[in-house]
């Protein structure tokens, strides 16, 4: 007798002893017992169903329904089972299922917040299910009543009540703002030149600003001042900027130094500059717009002011400044053109009050001196002085020195001739009672002869090709001279 399934064959001797080997036969016992397929929960809430199912590959099935088919939806509580056969014609009997129909309605699950749901910074969310149920579970694996929410997502809760009946609530969709902090920005920085202003900015993801300002714009320009804004976003937080100060970089008013603080006109120069000491960190200076220098000289009288750039890029302004230069004072010395030879020349200065230091070229010191006249031809002497401004002066003069009878000049024209104008600039004009035909020689106050011509005069001789200072004029007729003057060329 066999009693499981599985391949059988038997083996014998036959009476010559030899061994012999049976075909190999499959017995398969079907299983007289099967579960029934349950589709659902057998405890059957209001408004739900369970299906229960028989095997596909079962025939003649037969619920204790009276139903026939593989599968049956019950409609009320009981005990379910089913007969039927296998492939093979075999019986087969299904385990048996009991149902439960429960008459009372489902549960409703509420939190107090649905829709859409917002988080602002900071801001916690708590949601809260009715009460009375057995069990909760959240969509985030809470198992509470409430949870506390601080994160976007989607939230509902899941509750049964005593029956063992289950429901799930509506989602709550959590949207949060994600901002983080706001500032202010500053372009291009906290610090400005005198007169400028900064660009402030708030955050671009805010879709309305005030700032203190009462601006309620994005972007405005500042000057030194406190600035902060509020902004809402577009889910409609409130957000709250940090503060900023904008202020000027430190001032400085740069001042020139000036050294010397006076000099003599065409002796000394003067030496500007911006005092280190006061205003050390400079990138360049301009002079009166033009000179790029940071030390300048300066030759004559001019009125001057400085821009200065510091490292910072601010420009500032210097005071105007005069500079003024002493003009050396002259002397005045009373001087003949024309002295008789062997007479004594004496010279004297008439304001002498103007001068702390003379130095005569004969070794006088004094306010008068005197020279003898010993050669024929012109005498020069000169006089170093120093005057009140500290001024050098070097004043050159000479005489003419001629022979005369009994102390009478020779010169029978000399008071009739007349140099105007006196000082002259380009022409100058030599008047005589009556025509002469002369010669004429100009020198330097050193003797030396810059110029040569004849002409009839009166007349007048061309001298702008002179330089400026004071020259001598020689009249000669034939070869005695006549008459001797000093006269001054101006620019």
């Amino acid at each position: 007798m066999v009693f499981d399934n599985a391949s059988y064959f038997v083996t014998a001797i036959d009476s010559n002893g030899c061994i012999r080997k049976s075909d190999t036969v499959s017995i398969f016992i079907p299983n007289p017992a099967t579960n029934i397929l349950i589709v659902g929960d057998t405890i059957v809430c209001q408004g739900d169903s369970v299906v229960l199912k028989a095997g596909i590959s079962l025939n003649q099935v037969n619920w204790n329904t009276g139903d026939t088919t593989h599968q049956i939806v019950p409609d009320s509580s009981g005990l379910f089972w089913f007969t039927a056969k296998d492939n093979y014609g075999c019986d087969v009997y299904s385990d048996t299922v009991s149902v439960n129909f429960v008459n009372a309605p489902n549960p409703v699950p509420f939190i107090d917040s649905t829709g859409v749901a917002v988080l602002c910074p900071g801001d916690t969310l708590w949601l809260q299910a009715d009460s009375g149920y057995v069990n909760y579970l959240w969509s985030n694996g809470s198992t509470s009543t409430s949870i506390a929410i601080t994160d976007s997502g989607k939230y509902f809760v899941t509750v049964t009540d005593t029956n063992g009946c289950y429901s799930t609530s509506d989602t709550l969709h959590v949207l949060k703002s994600q901002l983080g902090n706001v500032s202010v920005t500053v372009t291009p920085g906290l610090f400005i030149c005198p007169g400028d202003s900064v660009l402030l900015g708030s955050h671009p993801g805010l879709v309305s600003v005030i700032w203190n300002t009462n601006d309620t714009i994005p972007n405005i320009t500042a000057f030194p001042g406190i600035y902060f804004y509020q902004g809402t976003d577009s889910l409609g937080c409130d957000y709250y900027s940090d503060t900023v100060t904008i202020q000027n970089f430190p001032s400085f008013q740069p001042v020139i130094l000036k050294i010397p603080e006076t000099a003599c006109y065409l002796q000394d120069s003067i030496m500007l500059s911006i005092d280190s000491l006061l205003f050390f960190n400079f990138n360049n200076v301009i002079w009166n717009n033009v000179l790029l220098s940071d030390t300048i000289y300066v030759h004559q009288d001019t009125a001057l002011y400085a821009q200065v750039t510091d490292s910072n890029g601010c420009v500032w302004h210097t005071d105007t400044i005069q500079v003024t230069f002493h003009t050396p004072i002259q002397p005045i010395i009373n001087s003949p053109d024309t002295i008789c030879w062997s007479d004594t020349l004496w010279l004297s200065i008439t304001n002498h009050q103007s001068f702390s230091n003379i130095q005569w070229s004969n070794g006088s010191s004094g306010v008068s001196t005197y020279y003898v006249m010993e050669f024929l031809q012109y005498y020069y002497w000169s006089v170093n002085l120093t005057d009140t401004n500290s001024c050098n002066i070097l004043y050159q003069d000479s005489v003419f020195i001629i022979m005369c009878q009994n102390g009478i000049l020779e010169s029978t024209i000399h008071d009739k001739v007349q140099l105007h104008p006196n000082p002259a600039k380009d022409a100058l004009y030599i008047h005589t009672d009556k025509p002469v035909d002369a010669s004429i020689k100009i020198y330097q106050v050193n003797g030396i002869e810059v110029m040569h011509m004849k002409v009839q005069l009166p007349g007048s001789i061309n001298i702008s090709n002179l330089s400026q200072g004071v020259y001598f004029l020689s009249i000669f007729k034939n070869t005695q001279q006549i008459y001797h003057h000093r006269f001054i060329k101006t620019e």
